[in-house]
């Protein structure tokens, strides 16, 4: 994890600081097509290379009355120093 990364660099150097971690969870509704974009763009911004037609075969079992609900779990620390 880089926040481990973080705070072991910042020990080695002898840097006081102080730490907060914090966790969220949301869903997100989204018609299908914008969750097929939404899909894309994260591969896009991977550089990675896809078919959209495969992908919206991959995304129609998660589609229910044309909508997709997706659960983002996110978990960050904040450092102050």
């Amino acid at each position: 994890m880089l926040s481990n990364k973080l705070e072991a660099r910042l020990r080695a150097r002898g840097v006081k600081f102080s730490k907060k971690s914090f966790s969220e969870t949301r869903v997100v509704r989204r018609d299908a097509a914008e969750a097929l974009e939404n899909v894309c763009w994260h591969l896009d911004i991977n550089a990675l290379k896809y078919d959209v037609k495969d992908v919206e075969a991959m995304l129609a079992p998660f589609c229910e009355e044309g909508f997709v609900n997706e659960t983002i779990n996110s978990q960050m620390t904040l450092f102050a120093f």
